[in-house]
């Protein structure tokens, strides 16, 4: 059995110790004032409940039997983490901004590969870190859930970005790979901008997040297609580029490019090529492919949820899973769907 309810108020009576708890920000002075009464959940973008998509509420997520425990970890000390033998599959609830999350879940690849793992980045629509995921009457930043669960699940992921321009490497990092200062021994956003120029066939003095939502990186030497590396800000005064997940110094990159009519395509051709139906359907959407979408996020919520009978999910900060891979992978600007039970 499986429960999930989207409510506007705080759904108290629904709530125990195997149940987990989204929330947009705004709900975040209700979830203090009941506290001590709430298990585990955290603060998310934007909620996804039946093919809809909510800018503020609360979803429970109840597992039932499914569930063997929920505990607290923090991405600082991956050679802490540990989980039951009886667990087939992770979900995992992260800090979309901890600088820790590749790290982390790339440590713990090695006893995680035998697993189905997924999950996503939670925090802000705004932009910015703080406390964002909640254990037993607190807040944690650089934190993640780890809930245990019995089955393996049906997971899949696409995300309709191609590649522009390659190739080019980054010769100087900082914060764990995810700024990176020069790219081909030039200040990575000036060599950024030359590429855009190159590309528009125009040049362009300024980089926009309209720009830079539709020209992220990406990894070529990816044997699973191209591994998008979403580029969150910009610094001027050092002339560096800010990234959602970390990359190595000197990997090969390239430049991908999407709009809005590439990324409906590519969710029509994914549900057109993948027709097994599940009764539920988990959605991690990233945050940022509303940055291109707009208006049309709606509609591509309402394209990928129609393999489900009954869907629900979040708007994320980063998708995780380690689909095909036997490691631990972060991906941005991707949508990743896990079906809880197939249809007779």
């Amino acid at each position: 059995m499986i429960n999930i309810i989207f409510s506007n108020t705080l759904p108290l009576s629904s709530l125990h110790k195997k149940t987990i708890l989204l929330f947009t920000e705004d709900k975040k002075g209700e979830v203090l004032k009941y506290k001590n009464k709430i298990f585990a959940g955290a603060i998310v973008p934007y909620l996804i409940y039946n093919g809809k998509l909510y800018k503020s509420g609360y979803l429970v997520i109840d597992l039932f039997e499914n569930v063997l425990k929920i505990s607290l970890f923090s991405l600082k000390e991956p050679f802490k983490f540990k989980f039951s033998k009886k667990a087939k599959s992770l979900f995992f609830l992260f800090d979309g901004f901890s600088i820790f999350s590749d790290y982390f879940f790339s440590c713990i690849s090695g006893i995680t590969k035998f697993l189905n793992v997924f999950g996503g980045g939670c925090g802000s629509r705004f932009y910015y870190g703080f406390p964002n995921i909640f254990f037993k009457g607190k807040f944690y930043e650089d934190a993640c859930l780890a809930c245990e669960l019995k089955k393996n699940f049906f997971i899949n992921l696409f995300h309709g970005f191609k590649v522009k321009y390659a190739s080019f490497s980054p010769t100087k990092i900082s914060s764990y790979g995810r700024e990176i200062l020069e790219i081909n021994y030039e200040p990575a956003l000036e060599y950024y901008k030359k590429i855009i120029s190159k590309i528009e066939k125009k040049y362009i003095n300024s980089i926009s997040r309209d720009i830079f939502s539709r020209y992220p990186l990406g990894l070529i030497s990816y044997r699973k297609g191209v591994l998008i590396k979403d580029i969150i800000d910009i610094n001027k005064e050092r002339k560096s580029i800010k990234l959602a997940s970390g990359v190595a110094l000197y990997e090969p990159l390239s430049l991908l490019f999407a709009n809005k009519e590439d990324l409906i395509f590519a969710d029509k051709y994914f549900i057109e090529k993948n027709k097994i139906k599940t009764k539920y359907g988990f959605i991690f959407s990233c945050f940022s492919r509303k940055e291109i979408l707009k208006k049309d996020m709606k509609k591509e919520i309402s394209l990928i949820s129609k393999n489900f009978d009954i869907n629900f999910g979040f708007l994320s900060i980063g998708e995780l899973t380690n689909l095909g891979l036997g490691r631990n992978i972060i991906y941005n600007k991707t949508n990743l769907l896990v079906g809880l039970e197939k249809c007779s």
